[in-house]
């Protein structure tokens, strides 16, 4: 830090004026908060954010599997704010699970951190949409019994 000062006096009037100066060096920049690992199901949302250092700001740059994420606007969203960006998947899929990671970058360094998204298949009792229902046939005469169900995973039936 500097104190700068300019005095110019005059017959009439007395002038000065003083400022400060700082000169901020480079930081490298340095991930503050970690990404998380996380678990879900299908059709949820997830949010992935990092926070983050460094002088000059650093940019960033996010991947799925060592590929780069293209940032859509509907499935993936990007959120940025002065220190943290937080990463949305929408309408998450099995698809979807995976290793994320954000690499933060300036021109006096470079982090990286990594989060596991596991996405599970979501599971539902089975139910029978559509039950027995009472017949009334002949001697010798074929019967048909239909049910509906529905489960997840897909239930099996048994007669």
């Amino acid at each position: 830090m500097a104190l700068y000062c300019l005095q110019k006096p005059t017959p009439v009037l007395n002038f000065k004026a003083v400022s400060r100066l700082e000169v901020e060096t480079e930081k490298a920049a340095k991930v503050t908060k970690k990404l998380k690992n996380i678990t879900t199901v299908e059709e949820e949302t997830i949010e992935l954010t990092v926070e983050y250092e460094g002088i000059p700001k650093p940019e960033t740059k996010w991947k799925k599997d060592g590929k780069d994420i293209v940032i859509d606007d509907d499935h993936y969203e990007l959120k940025k704010e002065d220190k943290s960006e937080t990463l949305t998947v929408n309408d998450v899929t099995k698809e979807d699970a995976g290793d994320y990671s954000c690499t933060i970058t300036n021109t006096a360094g470079s982090e990286t951190t990594t989060s596991t998204v596991t996405v599970k298949e979501e599971t539902s009792s089975p139910k029978f949409t559509k039950g027995l229902k009472d017949q009334s046939v002949k001697e010798e005469q074929t019967v048909k019994y239909t049910v509906k169900f529905t489960g997840k995973p897909k239930p099996t039936v048994k007669w």
